[in-house]
Formats: structure tokens, C-alpha cells, sequence
């Protein structure tokens, strides 16, 4: 969990780096967009996993048989939301670093 917040806000503190020369931004005619939507997704899916997480669902093991949680809570590594969330906020930070890069 500690990794999913750092990388959640290094996303978020990378995006005000990058400047040219003559110092415009180089978020300026919409391209802080691309960012912007994969940390929403990331957001979005990480509330998603978070829910999943305290609700106490079913579990569906590898033989497709189901268990309760019986009020538990399901593992992270369990949600695939954790993963789509991970990914993008990956993602986020990858696109922010190249842009930047490229100033």
C-alpha cells in the first residue's frame, strides 16, 4: 500500500517539472490530458479495489469453487481492480517522466 501512495503522488508532483526554454510548460495546448485521464483511471480502480477489498464478497479459488469471506476481507493481490489500478498509475508516471524529458 505504501508503493501505491508513493507512486500516486509522484504522479502527481512530477507533472509541475517541465518547462522550455523560453518558459512556456510543457503541459500547455492539452497534453496534460494523457496524464490526467490515467491517474483518474487509476483513482477510479483503486476505489474500486478498496471497496472490493471491505465488502466481504465470495471468493472464486482456481478450481472455480467459491468460498465466503463469511465479513473478511478479500486480499489486494486478489482484486484485479488492485492490478488495473497499479498499472495505470505506472503508466502515469512513465508518461509524465517522457514528457518531460523531451523539453
Amino acid at each position: 500500500m505504501k508503493a501505491f501512495i508513493f507512486l500516486f503522488l509522484t504522479s502527481l508532483f512530477l507533472t509541475s517539472c517541465g518547462h522550455f526554454a523560453d518558459g512556456s510548460s510543457v503541459w500547455q495546448g492539452g497534453l496534460f490530458i494523457v496524464p490526467l485521464l490515467t491517474l483518474l483511471g487509476a483513482a477510479w480502480f483503486g476505489y474500486k479495489a478498496y471497496k472490493a477489498h471491505n465488502s466481504g464478497s465470495w471468493i472464486i479459488g482456481p478450481d472455480g469453487e467459491t468460498t465466503d469471506k463469511d465479513g473478511g476481507n478479500v486480499p489486494y493481490t486478489k482484486i484485479g481492480w488492485t492490478w488495473f489500478s497499479v498499472a495505470l498509475l505506472v503508466a502515469t508516471v512513465v508518461i509524465v517522466i517522457m514528457v518531460n524529458s523531451d523539453k
